[in-house]
């Protein structure tokens, strides 16, 4: 588990927005670590609410992990730490069953219709909405899913975020890197199903 940190004080930099994509990258799962938290009284930092998501939204490429406050120099928050790098950890060995991946795809498409990628016309990919077969977790550590369309079928990159985080949120995989793939099924998988 990569711990990216950050300091309070300071804004993100470009180095750090590198950092947080090469961690993604490398499959390792993840903690942004904001250190400085002590001053954060100096109103230079998002609202304590607001952390997550501020961090988050300006480390894209992370916004699957965790975000920690802490201090170094006066120890608040530092234990907390290892105790979260290890239920990552754990996290990242989870074994889903397929019957509540199944449930969570079901979930998934009466809470928002699937859309296909594109605007394609009648018989091109994007023109209908494509049929959610089935979802398939493929490796462990770090956490991977396949989702099966049906043939000549795509997802929309925003409903494929949407099923993410599903994932993440249902199943607990916060900081575990977890990834989502969609493929097509071929037309002879589909008659055998």
């Amino acid at each position: 588990v990569a711990l990216l940190v950050v300091e309070a004080n300071s804004p993100i930099t470009h180095q750090d927005q590198a950092l947080a994509a090469l961690i993604a990258e490398s499959r390792a799962g993840g903690i942004i670590v904001v250190n400085k938290w002590d001053l954060a009284a100096s109103g230079r930092t998002p609202p304590a609410k607001n952390i997550a998501a501020h961090y988050q939204a300006h480390l894209p490429a992370m916004a699957w992990a965790p975000v920690a406050t802490v201090s170094a120099a006066t120890g608040q928050n530092t234990a907390n730490i290892l105790d979260l790098t290890l239920r990552i950890e754990q996290r990242r060995q989870r074994q889903i069953p397929a019957a509540a991946l199944q449930q969570l795809v079901a979930y998934a498409a009466r809470r928002q219709r699937p859309r296909g990628a594109g605007i394609g016309t009648a018989g091109q990919p994007g023109a209908e909405r494509p049929r959610l077969h089935r979802l398939e977790q493929t490796d462990t550590n770090p956490p991977r899913f396949t989702l099966w369309v049906g043939p000549r079928q795509s997802l929309h990159a925003t409903y494929q975020r949407f099923l993410g985080r599903l994932l993440v949120e249902k199943f607990d995989l916060a900081g575990a890197n977890a990834k989502l793939y969609v493929k097509q099924l071929r037309p002879a998988d589909r008659r055998a199903r």
